[in-house]
């Protein structure tokens, strides 16, 4: 699919058991960003079975999405999700930058080679329901593309989403 800056994103996710929940996004230059968990966000880990979850979640009673804030290229999601704390992710992906609320979207009209050089991801916006360290990259190896059908899954699910950006 594609987006666009100023395009608002979401995560709809449901397990049958609770799970550690981790969302990643990396560009196609290794920019990183940790999307969930937040800290401030009502959606924690581990997420509860039987029920949908919208991620990133509510704050402060509020439903948020994620909001691409400027054109990067390819645009790469990796969902992890354990039955079990992975304390090995905590670690690795505790030193990646976070999005940040208001962050300015960026529409600057600029050359398409220079588009690649840009970042994609990086805010966290109000909406409605509906770099990464070199030893983390393998990380991104071990992702599956995502399916829009029920998957059964013991231990380890992970699974990489695709997007264009700039794309409209």
């Amino acid at each position: 699919d594609r987006v666009a800056p100023g395009d608002t994103l979401a995560l709809r996710i449901q397990s049958s058991r609770p799970v550690y929940v981790y969302v990643v996004n990396e560009d196609e230059h290794g920019e990183s960003y940790l999307l969930f968990p937040l800290q401030g966000q009502e959606s924690s880990n581990p997420l509860a079975a039987e029920r949908p979850h919208e991620l990133p979640g509510q704050q402060g009673g509020q439903d948020t999405q994620w909001q691409v804030t400027s054109a990067g290229g390819r645009e790469h999601f990796v969902v992890f999700a354990s039955p079990s704390q992975m304390s090995i992710f905590d670690e690795l992906l505790s030193s990646l930058p976070r999005p940040i609320a208001g962050r300015p979207v960026s529409r600057p009209l600029v050359p398409q080679s220079l588009v690649g050089r840009l970042r994609g991801v990086g805010g966290l916006l109000p909406g409605t329901q509906s770099s990464m360290p070199a030893n983390a990259r393998v990380l991104f190896g071990m992702a599956n593309p995502l399916s829009t059908e029920p998957e059964t899954v013991r231990g380890l699910w992970v699974r990489q989403v695709w997007l264009r950006n700039p794309g409209k």
